[in-house]
């Protein structure tokens, strides 16, 4: 079962279907798997050095693969 790791601004998913994906994948994905659900990751625009805010509604986080 993969491991939900909870940003400290989260409070709960956004709606039913990010719930349902949250929940299958935790349960169908591997241990050794994490999943951060509603991160905010900023950037600077580099024309105008501007912040921009980005939303992922999920990161699958997943062990790098053995050659």
């Amino acid at each position: 079962m993969a491991q939900i790791i909870k940003p400290p601004y989260f409070d709960s998913v956004v709606n039913a279907g990010e719930k349902r994906l949250l929940d299958f994948l935790q349960i169908k994905l591997p241990d050794n798997y994490f999943l951060i659900p509603n991160v905010e990751i900023a950037s600077t625009n580099p024309r105008n050095n501007r912040t921009q805010f980005w939303e992922y509604d999920l990161i699958v986080v997943a062990p790098p693969r053995s050659v």
